[in-house]
This record gives C-alpha cells, structure tokens and sequence, in this order.
C-alpha cells in the first residue's frame, strides 16, 4: 500500500480552490468564488457551509455556523455529513471556538487579532503509521523498510546530516546514514497541501544515533527528480550490524503512512510569529483562546506542511518564512526530527534549503 490520504476535498479540481479559499474570508475574494463552484456542482450543503464561514469571520456571530457543528434531526436527513477533514480545513471548528469567545475581548482587539490569525492559515497534512503487510511499489511514500535510491545517488553519510548538536563532527564522517521514509509529491497531487508542492519529485530522510560516545542524533533531507529512475536499494552492513547507535540505526520494519488533511496554525505564543499575531504569550490577552483555538484546528506536531510544533511547546521556526517540511520519527517507537523549510522553497522543491530545528529523543 505505501500511503493513505484522508482527502478533505470529493470533487475533481476542488483542491486547488480551496487551496486559494483557506486563509481568504473577505466578502468576494476566493472563499466565494469556492462556494460558488460548489453551488454549480450540485454541493448545496457544503457550498452555504463555506457562505456561512464568510458571515461567522464577519459577525463573529455563533449561530451562524450552528446549522453545521450542531445539525437537528431534520439536517442530517436531508444532507449527508461533513467530510471531518473538509470541515476542519474550511475552518468551521476553528470559527465556532473563536466566535464563542470574542464577546470576551473589546471590538477592535478581537478584529486586529481574527485578522492576523486567519492570514496565517495554511494547509497541512497529519502523519501517522502502521506496519505494512506487503511491500509497496517502488517510488510510493513510506517509512523505513530499503530506501528507493534514485539511480546513481550515493548513500547519504554522516558529513552531510545536521550538526544541530554542534559535535557531529567528533563522528566519522563517511558513516552511512539510517533510512528513515520517503515522501513522493506525487502522491499528494489531490490534497489541498498538494498545490503548494511540486508536480513531481520528492525527498528522502536520513537519520544517525550514536549512543556510546557523544550521544547525539541528526538528520538530513535530501530531494530527488522524477527525471532519475529510483532502485530500491540494500542498507549498507555498518548499519546492519549498527554499534554507533547500539542497534537503532538497524533497518527497521517497512510502515505504510497515514496522512489526514488538517489546517495548520502557526504557534505564536513564542517565537517568529508571536510578533505576527500579538498577544498570544504567557500572560497576554489571547493566550488562553490561542490555546483553545489550536485545539479546535486539531494541530499535530508530526506531519507536513503548515507549521512547525516543538514538542517543548515552543515553534522552532528560523523566522516566519519559514514552514514544516516534516517532523516525524526516526524510529517507530522513539524519536523525531523537526524540518523546517522556507514556504518558496517547498513549493519549488528546493529540498536542499530544509534544515533541522529541533530534535526530541523519546518523544
């Protein structure tokens, strides 16, 4: 199998809308023109649900959107439900919490930080996994398992990882690397997230431990084109017989991906976007509705795209240009790695830009 995609969107086409609807919640921009599709595809329901997020944004009212988060009887017999996904990327939940509380806030507080806050939103993908019963087809997304080399690539060594812990080089520098997954674009050309990532391409992850000495791990990213055919290549034996990471660095069991749609939040109770959207710190004035409103959006520190969550509760984004390549594990019970990656440079697929911010042992 490789990888399953719970799809917000049902529609041919319909992604790359709502693509251009997520963070537009003026009264005739994108999100308008979005329901408008809908309505002339026969999406009645979703297409007022999406009109109803426009008046919410505007209002602040709370029952606008209550025809949709809490249906009678009578609604859910005469419409089929709402897609989860599709709900939490038009951002119904994330409304509903926020207009449940602005009452709380003076008028022009509650404005300046709605419009902040909305600007900000972007697509993303929630990562989970599961060990595979077969082995998926050479070039799908997947976790651990042989890598899928494109043809004429060397296995990545130690000397080309991070050096987020600053003495990756008390290493040996050509020690290869454990495989870690491979995410092909291609495989998420239908998401919402998909329209900001290149047709073709994708990048691989590679990890070291060393547990003996210096007891450090790193990462690196690294891209490969469509044009270089990709051969599913044998883990060198050092890592087969691994003693720098005492046997974490082994191949592990093939896991296929699970990626659920999911609108992502930038943390701006610290770092680059508190300056952003202000009053989200410790203290301050939106701090508790921030918390509660990145709750609603269901956020999740492992996955791709939108924005990084360090698992000590603080972004670890470099500056706010920056965006979630991947935090994953590097192992299937332990580990992770957060990428960060300037936004332009996702979507151009310069893998080569992507850097690791933060890492977790155990987490």
């Amino acid at each position: 199998m490789g990888i399953t995609i719970n799809h917000a969107c049902e529609l041919q086409g319909e992604s790359r809308l709502l693509n251009e609807a997520i963070a537009d919640f003026s009264e005739n921009g994108a999100r308008r023109e979005y329901a408008s599709w809908l309505l002339e595809n026969g999406e009645t329901h979703r297409a007022n649900a999406v009109l109803a997020t426009i008046e919410a944004y505007q209002s602040l009212d709370p029952k606008v959107l209550s025809p949709w988060m809490a249906p009678n009887l009578f609604q859910r017999l005469r419409s089929r439900p709402l897609n989860e996904s599709w709900k939490n990327l038009v951002g119904l939940p994330l409304l509903q919490a926020l207009c449940e509380r602005s009452a709380a806030f003076n008028h022009k507080d509650i404005s300046e930080f709605k419009e902040a806050l909305f600007s900000a939103l972007a697509p993303s993908l929630a990562l989970d996994y599961t060990a595979a019963s077969t082995d998926p087809p050479i070039g799908t997304s997947r976790l651990w398992g042989e890598p899928d080399l494109p043809e004429g690539f060397d296995w990545p060594t130690i000397a080309q990882t991070s050096n987020w812990s600053d003495c990756r080089d008390d290493l040996p520098q050509d020690h290869p690397c454990s495989f870690v997954g491979l995410f092909a674009f291609q495989d998420f050309s239908e998401t919402v997230l998909g329209q900001r990532l290149p047709e073709h391409g994708g990048f691989l992850i590679f990890s070291i431990d060393e547990v003996h000495e210096v007891g450090i791990r790193e990462g690196v990213a690294l891209p490969w084109l469509n044009q270089a055919p990709l051969i599913r290549t044998t883990t060198p034996q050092e890592l087969v017989n691994d003693k720098l990471g005492d046997g974490v660095n082994a191949p592990q069991p093939i896991h296929d991906i699970i990626m659920t749609e999911r609108l992502s939040l930038p943390d701006a109770s610290y770092g680059p976007f508190s300056d952003q959207i202000r009053g989200c710190k410790w203290g301050e004035p939106f701090f508790d509705l921030y918390q509660i409103l990145q709750s609603a959006s269901q956020r999740s520190i492992f996955g791709m795209g939108g924005y990084l969550h360090g698992t000590t509760g603080s972004d670890r984004s470099p500056d706010e240009n920056h965006r979630r390549l991947i935090t994953m594990r590097t192992h299937p019970d332990v580990g992770t790695l957060h990428f960060a990656i300037p936004a332009c440079a996702m979507h151009e697929g310069n893998i080569d830009e992507a850097q690791c911010v933060w890492l977790d042992w155990d987490s």
